[in-house]
């Protein structure tokens, strides 16, 4: 029995080393692409890496000349360094966080000049590519304004709407948000949708600044319809 079990080991072995001696080539073959496949991965993942570091440093160049051109004086004032970075950072970085930054940055100096459209271009973009970053309810925060400022008061309510659905448990601006939109829907007339949204933020949100001002509303929009 042992003897069989040896005979057996040795023709395996046997059959092993013919396959191998017959192969050679493409055994040969299987291990140089493994070995490419893994030094491509490893250069891919450098490369990432590289490119990510490059994002986040042109990111705080970024962030760095607009905060020194917000505060230069007028007649120093120079945007071009700056708008040159937002350009390269949404030319070259797609998808990473200088091209959020890219985005939001432009964004607020389009307002700074009152380039509504412009602002609520680069905000909703800011949002629809990145929905899990942190600026993303701030932009749609923003949009909203720059909609009002055009006297799109539809879209900006609509805006709004948005960040207090999508970012409820997420963002400190939605009792901001949900006080606007009462306030948007009183200057549209509809007195219900207002409370509707006042009272939304008194019960989920019981301890803002905003919450105070909406309980204010909803007194004042009371006695008005009590006369």
């Amino acid at each position: 029995m042992k003897e069989k079990s040896m005979e057996r080991n040795e023709s395996i072995s046997q059959k092993i080393a013919t396959f191998v001696s017959r192969n050679k080539a493409l055994l040969w073959g299987a291990l140089i692409l493994g070995l490419v496949v893994i030094v491509a991965a490893i250069a891919w993942d450098l490369v990432y890496s590289n490119k990510s570091n490059e994002a986040n440093l042109l990111a705080n160049e970024m962030e760095d000349n607009y905060i020194q051109w917000t505060n230069a004086l007028e007649s120093e004032k120079d945007s071009s360094t700056f708008l040159t970075l937002v350009d390269k950072a949404l030319e070259e970085y797609k998808g990473s966080y200088a091209h959020q930054k890219a985005l939001f940055i432009r964004g607020q100096y389009s307002m700074e000049q009152e380039d509504w459209t412009q602002g609520v271009s680069d905000f909703v973009a800011l949002h629809d590519k990145f929905p899990k970053s942190y600026l993303a309810s701030v932009a749609l925060f923003n949009a909203a304004v720059a909609q009002e400022e055009q006297g799109k008061i539809k879209e900006a309510i609509d805006m709004l709407d948005k960040l207090s659905v999508e970012y409820e448990n997420i963002s400190a601006l939605v009792p901001e948000a949900l006080f606007n939109l009462g306030r948007l829907y009183e200057v549209q007339g509809d007195v219900e949708k207002a409370k509707s949204y006042y009272e939304q933020l008194v019960t989920n949100f019981s301890d803002t600044d905003w919450t105070n001002l909406a309980k204010s509303r909803i007194i004042s929009l009371d006695i008005e319809s009590s006369i």
